[in-house]
């Protein structure tokens, strides 16, 4: 049940963690989802744990992070919207730009991803390369951006990458229902996505929806920003964090 969210950590250690080498008192994450529960070991962590923020566009990524960011322990590591140089034009011309935009992230994420292993402390990433592989680069070859070749050489580097870079431990995954992150979009006014169309756009949101609902290699946290507003409201702000 999307909203039901509760994240608690334990200075608890499970019966055998001493036997396998863990020490006294070390951290674990409790995530109750309505009637489930997943339990995060951060035992292991040992520079801090490495969190993504990921969903769908509109969703309110850029908000949240900001208010994290309020926290001085967490590093972070924004999208590279503003040096992107196919940004500005990518949505009115997706034949001619979509290989090019998705390679462009590849190689920036994967720096991302990289940069992680010199950092101490706790980081925190503005969507990741999973995300870009599983969500992305399939959408734009449903939008007709390029074909299926392109999108297997895209996903071969991916692999490749994927096997060499340190991945997140954690992925909090922003929901809200599609036609609020088409008035949030509206809203915001932002100049690059102004040629958004929205076919194109519902291909992502439905994109994100299939991947999040499959992913199983990493912990996910799923918040309804729908319900709990970050923007307008802030007590739900102050719940979320």
């Amino acid at each position: 049940n999307k909203g039901d969210v509760l994240v608690k950590a334990d200075a608890t250690l499970d019966a055998d963690a001493e036997a396998n080498g863990g020490a006294a008192g070390a951290v674990g994450v409790s995530v109750m989802l309505a009637d489930a529960k997943i339990e995060i070991d951060l035992r292991d962590i040992e520079k801090g744990p490495y969190v993504a923020v990921s969903g769908p566009i509109g969703v309110g990524k850029t908000t949240l992070i900001g208010l994290m960011n309020r926290f001085d322990n967490w590093q972070v590591l924004e999208e590279p919207i503003d040096e992107n140089p196919y940004l500005s034009d990518v949505y009115s011309n997706l034949g001619d730009l979509g290989f090019r935009m998705n390679s462009y992230y590849l190689g920036r994420r994967a720096e991302q991803h990289l940069k992680v292993r010199d950092m101490t402390g706790p980081v925190l990433q503005e969507r990741c390369i999973v995300e870009d592989a599983r969500v992305f680069f399939p959408a734009y070859r449903d939008a007709g951006a390029y074909d299926d070749n392109d999108l297997d050489t895209l996903m071969t580097l991916y692999g490749v990458l994927e096997r060499a870079l340190p991945l997140p431990d954690l992925i909090i995954y922003l929901w809200a229902p599609f036609e609020v992150t088409m008035e949030r979009i509206q809203r915001r006014d932002r100049e690059s996505e102004r040629e958004l169309d929205v076919d194109f756009l519902r291909r992502i949101y439905d994109r994100h929806e299939k991947w999040i609902a499959s992913h199983s290699s990493t912990p996910v946290i799923t918040i309804d920003t729908e319900r709990h507003d970050l923007v307008e409201d802030e007590d739900a702000a102050g719940e979320v964090l």
